[in-house]
Formats: C-alpha cells, structure tokens, sequence
C-alpha cells in the first residue's frame, strides 16, 4: 500500500485558466500556478508530519491533460475503484513527491 495525500476538490474557474504566467513559456497558466504552489504546500506538510510519498487526484475527463502537463500520471490500473458517485468518471492520477 503506498502512502498518499489525496486532493479532493480542486478547480480554477475559467476566468482564470487561459492567463499566461510566463513570457517563456507559453504552456505555463495561472492555473499551473496554482496547483504548483498547492503542491508545494502538501510536501512541506508530508515532510515534516505526514510522510506521505503521493498525492491522489480524481482528474475529471477535460482536466487529465492538465494534469499530465503538470507530471501527474494516470494511475486507474493500479488503482481500486471508488463506489462513489461524485467520482463516475473520474480518472485517478498520482504525483510523485
């Protein structure tokens, strides 16, 4: 069993997704931004209480390349499935911390 963090609800609203955060680097949002700083936030957490070695995230269909480009990767085959009706359809994706 691997020791992980899980993100339950995470999403920025549209307003926000397409703004550029980077001169250059065109494939760098306010969004990534914000989960990058997340992501920061929970390994501070996992290294000094938790010890937690992933973070977990259910990635709606439309936000898996978001995901990806952030170096989440698709975990469904090593992954039990939720019987959780908030989850229909999600695809678990995992970060190495």
């Amino acid at each position: 069993m691997l020791s992980a963090i899980n993100i339950s609800h995470f999403a920025v609203s549209l307003a926000y997704q397409d703004i550029l955060c980077s001169a250059d680097d065109e494939h760098f949002y306010l969004s990534d931004l914000f989960l990058c700083k997340l992501l920061s936030t929970i390994r501070l957490i996992s290294e000094h209480f938790v010890g937690a070695e992933y973070i977990v995230v259910h990635s709606v269909p439309d936000a898996v390349h978001f995901y990806e480009r952030n170096l989440f990767v698709e975990f469904s085959p090593y992954m039990r499935a939720e019987h959780n009706r908030y989850l229909e359809g999600c695809i678990p994706m995992i970060f190495r911390l």
